[in-house]
């Protein structure tokens, strides 16, 4: 392998933590954002929203990612896992409590699938412009459309602490949302055993019928 080649590797191994960190800040904007439409002041206060990584930094987050891309390097696991700071949320300022905290859970999926239409609509329109763009921008364009595809859907699994929990939390008789919230620690470990169980190959045969799908969606919309 050349110098050169070394060097491209690692500049797209860059582009994709880039990427992914951008995706995850955009998600915990979301919540930060929502939660301060419905009244609750304490994100904009603590400089939550805004796209700064060094805002949302956290480090016990950034160290779980880097321990466990190297698992998926040694194909012990299929994805990395890792998180930045959660936003704060006071109660208080709501009306209504628990409709409110689900609107704020469904708003960072929802951050992640407009980025997903953001970066469709860049790589449909320099196709449309017939521009001959490098293959390294096409597959980060695409990377960054299935990063945050899984960031949507696995953060709308219904697993503590997952935004999907507080969303159905948000529509349950309060008992069940109490019941939530203690199950945070038994949640996480019980996520960690869904993504240790899905494996790589399957996860590897999910995207290349993922990708095939959309470069099908892809034509047909350019074409």
């Amino acid at each position: 392998m050349s110098y050169d080649s070394d060097l491209f590797a690692v500049l797209i191994l860059v582009c994709q933590i880039f990427i992914l960190f951008f995706s995850i800040v955009a998600h915990e904007v979301g919540h930060g954002y929502m939660a301060y439409r419905l009244g609750d002041p304490t994100a904009k206060r603590m400089g939550r929203l805004t796209i700064n990584p060094a805002k949302h930094f956290d480090p016990i987050g950034f160290l779980v990612f880097l321990v466990t891309l190297g698992l998926v390097y040694l194909k012990l696991l299929p994805i990395p896992i890792g998180w930045a700071k959660p936003v704060m949320i006071d109660f208080r300022y709501f009306k209504n409590p628990r409709k409110c905290m689900a609107l704020v859970a469904i708003m960072g999926p929802l951050m992640n699938l407009a980025l997903i239409a953001l970066f469709t609509f860049i790589f449909m329109v320099l196709s449309k412009v017939n521009y001959v763009f490098p293959d390294f921008i096409g597959y980060l364009l695409i990377f960054g459309i299935i990063i945050n595809f899984f960031l949507a859907f696995i953060n709308l699994l219904p697993i503590p602490p997952l935004d999907g929990s507080n969303i159905l939390a948000g529509f349950l008789p309060w008992r069940f949302t109490l019941f939530f919230h203690r199950m945070r620690y038994v949640g996480f470990a019980v996520f960690m055993m869904i993504i240790v169980s899905v494996g790589r190959e399957n996860l590897d045969s999910f995207l290349l019928n993922f990708l095939e799908i959309f470069q099908k969606y892809l034509n047909m919309m350019v074409g």
